[in-house]
């Protein structure tokens, strides 16, 4: 992971501060008492060793408890490795091909000294979190299971989740058969209505030495408000199939490769 950001909520003379930590910083440069030091010392609280304690108070509120937030990216080949866990859990949950997910997000570990009770506590939160929106079709008996904890829960609010049944599931994948069938057929006819007026056109011009008229000709009309039908027809099945959230059920872990 990549320290890319520092907060000092309350840390010494650093109150409500933020550092930004560009690639190729090698040098903290500032005035005399300007909080360098402070930063440095900040910095090592990462060691579980340096521990905050009463001390690091700011100096003009000591009843405020020390506090520092470090925000870190992931590396490449750590996000696999999250990902890699994630999918179990995809498969097993939600309705959704895991080899189409791939969840951003960053970490961020607080450091923060309760003056209250002279301990000091370290915690991990998910920040910047994005997970697309397919991830919260739930199946059903994943959500009969946790329902109540879910109920109560603020980090969950269930009428953000879409739930699918096994039934609903199975009517879904049926819809989505019929509905590429339909686009085949659909180009099919698409492909022979263009082949007759083709051909239409080829006999009539070498019948007539008009070319003009065959706009007059009704069955010339008919083939091409045909045609016109069928690829409107064929241009709203296109815009489905594109559309169309594949769902189906995902082999269990130990079924697949």
């Amino acid at each position: 992971m990549k320290l890319n950001k520092i907060y000092f909520d309350s840390y010494k003379s650093l109150i409500e501060e933020e550092l930004v930590i560009n690639d190729g910083c090698i040098g903290i440069v500032g005035i005399n008492e300007s909080g360098k030091t402070n930063i440095l010392n900040a910095i090592r609280v990462l060691n579980e060793n340096e521990n905050l304690n009463s001390s690091h108070s700011p100096k003009i509120d000591r009843d405020k408890n020390p506090k520092i937030r470090f925000d870190f990216k992931l590396d490449h080949d750590l996000k696999i490795d999250v990902n890699l866990i994630l999918d179990d859990w995809f498969v097993d949950n939600c309705i959704i091909d895991p080899d189409s997910v791939n969840i951003e997000f960053d970490v961020r570990y607080i450091v923060e000294y309760d003056i209250s009770s002279n301990i000091e506590n370290r915690t991990f939160e998910i920040i910047n979190l994005n997970i697309p929106e397919e991830v919260l079709i739930l199946k059903e008996e994943y959500l009969e299971d946790i329902s109540k904890f879910l109920h109560n829960s603020e980090y969950l609010d269930l009428n953000e989740v879409v739930v699918i049944t096994s039934n609903q599931l199975s009517e879904s994948l049926r819809s989505q058969e019929k509905l590429k069938t339909d686009f085949l057929e659909s180009k099919n006819k698409l492909s022979e209505i263009e082949s007759e007026i083709s051909s239409y056109e080829e006999d009539f011009i070498a019948k007539n030495e008009d070319e003009a008229k065959i706009e007059d000709d009704e069955h010339y009309k008919k083939l091409t408000q045909t045609l016109k039908t069928i690829k409107e027809e064929n241009d709203s099945l296109s815009l489905l199939v594109d559309q169309v959230c594949l769902l189906y059920t995902s082999p269990s872990p130990r079924d697949r490769g």
